[in-house]
């Protein structure tokens, strides 16, 4: 039940950015965020996220800098040695977003958006069941340092409720161009 209400919260949440400031200046902006991962062979779990950006609108053209905490839960397939492995990723990432509106009508706008996302792993744990029976959790796993980075795409469809606050919908695709981690 409290993941039902957690999904539903962090659902109402995504929809909206609150603005610090008027949209002509370098805003603010607070966003919670949903992800789903294209794991290729592996299944996602529940992910979530939470960011903070500065964002400077010139004209049709808004550039955000922006640092994202996010988690990367997902597990594998079974094997021969295992029935299911479970990865539980903390990351925090960094992102260089622009934004181009290609329509604006009254209080709604669309924007077409890119950039780079420079993630870091901030915890990695592993939960191993075993073909016997057996249960594993490797905790505070120690991986080499890597930075990932991603390449960033998307659209954002917002709706301007008052002066200060808007709707926004912002499905991206993350293209990885280095792999922050590989799996055990």
């Amino acid at each position: 039940m409290k993941k039902i209400i957690l999904i539903n919260l962090i659902i109402l949440l995504s929809l909206s950015k609150i603005y610090s400031q008027d949209k002509t200046f370098l805003s603010t902006e607070f966003n919670t965020n949903y992800f789903y991962y294209f794991l290729g062979e592996n299944n996602n779990k529940f992910n979530y996220g939470f960011s903070l950006q500065l964002s400077e609108n010139i004209d049709k053209f808004k550039i955000s800098f922006g640092a994202i905490y996010a988690t990367k839960y997902y597990w594998d397939k079974p094997s021969e040695k295992y029935n299911k492995c479970e990865y539980l990723l903390k990351n925090i990432r960094l992102q260089i977003i622009g934004n181009y509106q290609i329509i604006s009508k009254n209080t709604f706008s669309m924007d077409i958006l890119g950039g780079f996302d420079f993630d870091q792993i901030i915890d990695y744990d592993v939960k191993l069941y075993y073909v016997n029976g057996y249960r594993e959790k490797i905790n505070n796993i120690k991986i080499q340092n890597k930075l990932g980075v991603s390449c960033v795409m998307g659209l954002n469809f917002s709706k301007l409720i008052s002066d200060r606050v808007a709707l926004n919908l912002s499905p991206k695709f993350y293209i990885t161009i280095k792999q922050d981690h590989k799996t055990i």
